[in-house]
């Protein structure tokens, strides 16, 4: 069973048009969905704990994503122009989040986060147009 997805497996694979992943993936490297613009995943595995550099870069059709509870960063440029990105909810805090992790995400305007501001430097991680709601509780 596959628990990793290499870097740049599906680089610019423009008909992928997964919704979800497995839930064994641990692992999903740089470069790994960049230029997938027709995947539209709501959530990730529960056992990723990194987003690396230039992961989503470029998938437009993801619109709302829930990152996992395992999750501890997200790399630069890792949502880079995810235009379709109009929702982030983060289950848990996590380590750190690059300055420009969401950079280019022009329609990103709710990020939930369940810590309290300043908790984790670089806000609003490049997404220029977001509001954060911190202490976000899920209610």
């Amino acid at each position: 069973s596959i628990i990793k997805i290499g870097d740049s497996t599906f680089y610019f694979c423009s008909n992928l048009a997964l919704t979800s992943l497995p839930e064994n993936i641990t692992s999903i490297e740089a470069n790994a969905f960049y230029g997938c613009s027709n995947l539209s995943l709501t959530s990730l595995p529960e056992n990723i704990t990194s987003i690396k550099s230039n992961t989503f870069n470029s998938c437009y059709k993801l619109a709302s994503i829930s990152f996992p509870k395992n999750l501890n960063d997200i790399a630069y440029y890792a949502f880079r122009d995810c235009t379709g990105l109009k929702q982030i909810t983060f289950r848990s805090t996590v380590t750190s989040i690059s300055t420009s992790a969401f950079s280019g995400c022009s329609n990103l305007t709710v990020i939930n986060a369940p810590w309290a501001e300043g908790a984790v430097a670089g806000a609003p991680w490049g997404a220029t147009n977001a509001t954060i709601n911190y202490n976000y509780t899920g209610e």
